[in-house]
């Protein structure tokens, strides 16, 4: 058993980290080359500012394209690594109808679909588009992040499930426990209870995130009080388990 908690303790010290994969690797890239775009974009931008020639209207109007087609491959890439990420930690056979889950795809297709988008002949057209793109921000500011605390939680409630059990056969293996190991098992429960009770609350609000007055830093703050009294219950099972 002490060696199930040792392993456990290392999945639950990164519970709140990002996996990588393709996908993430795929949107680190989309970054970049926004990053790249912007700068060009800038150069551009102020050459024109400059010499406001013919010459460098055209290169400015390109490259104002060039960013925000770059821009919205950015968020696509993003958010399809957000969707895997959610899929890989949700139950395969419940996971697609969730409200998170659905968001992350219907905006992935409806940025997929803006064909239009870098393709202004002129300032006023390239503005237009950028202005009504950034309309979706706020949106997509609530949609990313419920996604990852939603991941993080499911995260959380899986190795909550985990302790649970080690907990159990703990019990099990010492029915008659001293009064110090008894006072130690409450104080676990309370831990662990406690560590479920901040996540399922949050659970709540991120079921309804589209309308509920959204703080993501404070979701984030109740995952990790959960994350940190599931791994002060965890080390002091693990205490238990390692007396003779």
């Amino acid at each position: 058993m002490l060696l199930w908690i040792l392993a456990f303790f290392l999945t639950v010290a990164s519970v709140l980290a990002q996996s990588s994969g393709d996908l993430y690797s795929q949107a680190v890239n989309a970054g970049g080359q926004y990053r790249t775009a912007y700068s060009a974009y800038i150069q551009a931008k102020n050459q024109h500012l400059q010499y406001n020639t013919g010459t460098t209207r055209v290169e400015a109007i390109g490259k104002t394209n060039a960013v925000l087609i770059s821009r919205n491959e950015w968020m696509i890439s993003y958010l399809k690594y957000l969707r895997q990420s959610l899929a890989e930690v949700t139950d395969v056979a419940n996971y697609s109808q969730t409200v998170t889950y659905l968001d992350l795809e219907n905006q992935i297709n409806s940025l997929s679909g803006l064909t239009e988008l870098g393709q202004g002949d002129s300032f006023t057209k390239i503005n237009l588009a950028s202005n009504e793109w950034e309309t979706r921000l706020e949106q997509l500011d609530k949609l990313v992040g419920a996604s990852q605390l939603q991941v993080a939680s499911t995260k959380l409630a899986n190795l909550q499930n985990q302790l649970g059990g080690y907990v159990d056969g703990y019990t099990q293996n010492h029915a008659t426990p001293s009064a110090a190991q008894a006072t130690t098992l409450t104080l676990i429960g309370d831990k662990l209870t406690a560590s479920i009770a901040d996540r399922i609350g949050v659970d709540k609000q991120l079921a309804a995130y589209r309308t509920n007055y959204w703080s993501s830093s404070s979701y984030a703050q109740a995952l990790n009080r959960s994350h940190q009294q599931l791994l002060e219950a965890a080390k002091l099972l693990a205490e238990l388990a390692n007396l003779p």
